[in-house]
């Protein structure tokens, strides 16, 4: 189903015009909607309607969206929900490991965490719709479907998911450092969804690691931080590249010889 979609470049267009219009609808058209059904929520706990609304527009909006312009078939593989899920828990886990022990020496070892507002929604709901609207169904299917090359969709990925951070920051130079810092994340949270062969668990899991370490700790006030506090995140990217370019290069190397064999045994016959 994927080769046969990127054959037809004369399309390219046409996905991109509806990739894009349906993340601008996700992204902004509940803001618009809100004043027509907000008083339905208006008496729900703070968490769960962050968790309707994010269902809503981070999840069923691009779903649908996904399903109208590919189709139901290959669903899960198309938006790297189908393999990895085990895999990506346990090797996001050790990715993030400098965090958890690095925010646990700081704290002295004291954990504070809300766990209806900082765990259900900070750990669990916002960084799986987040993955699922911003790296599945923007830069995936932009890059794997649309005819975008890596960087193209990366850099717009990564442009648009630091501009929607930047309200956690309380005057100009939080709100640059804010869009810096999860900006450059998001672009590496695509590389790496890309290089493990498209396995959004493995970037679900991480980015939930890394807001959890940063939450139960209590880290900072917005997503820039201090400075300790990101000596730690910048190494836990660190590894996480690091281990991402060795896998890549396990991974071609395994290819190349099983390339060499077939040619091996194509001339011995």
């Amino acid at each position: 189903m994927q080769s046969a979609i990127q054959k037809q470049p004369t399309n390219y267009v046409i996905y991109s015009i509806l990739i894009l219009a349906f993340y601008l609808f996700g992204q902004f058209a509940g803001r618009q909607l809100y004043p027509y059904y907000g008083f339905l929520l208006t008496d729900l706990d703070p968490a769960l309607r962050s968790f309707i609304w994010s269902a809503t527009y981070n999840g069923i909006v691009p779903l649908v969206g996904t399903i109208l312009i590919f189709g139901r078939k290959g669903l899960g593989e198309r938006l790297g929900l189908n393999h990895g899920f085990w895999k990506g828990l346990v090797i996001a886990f050790i990715m993030t490991l400098p965090m958890l022990i690095g925010y646990a020496w700081i704290a002295d070892f004291t954990v504070n965490i809300d766990l209806r507002n900082d765990f259900l929604f900070g750990t669990l709901t916002a960084p799986f719709f987040e993955e699922f609207f911003f790296r599945a169904f923007l830069f995936g299917l932009l890059y794997r479907y649309a005819g975008w090359g890596l960087w193209p969709a990366t850099l717009l990925d990564g442009l648009l998911f630091g501009a929607i951070h930047i309200s956690q920051g309380h005057d100009v130079v939080s709100a640059v450092s804010v869009f810096a810092v999860t900006g450059l994340g998001a672009v590496g949270f695509s590389i790496i969804y890309k290089e493990w062969e498209w396995n959004l668990w493995l970037v679900i899991f991480l980015h939930a690691f890394m807001n959890f370490h940063w939450m139960a700790f209590d880290m900072a006030e917005n997503a820039a931080g201090g400075l300790w506090a990101n000596v730690f995140r910048v190494m836990t990217i660190l590894v996480a590249i690091g281990w991402t370019v060795l896998e890549t290069r396990k991974r071609k190397e395994d290819t190349n010889n099983s390339k060499q064999k077939e040619s091996n045994l194509i001339l011995a016959n």
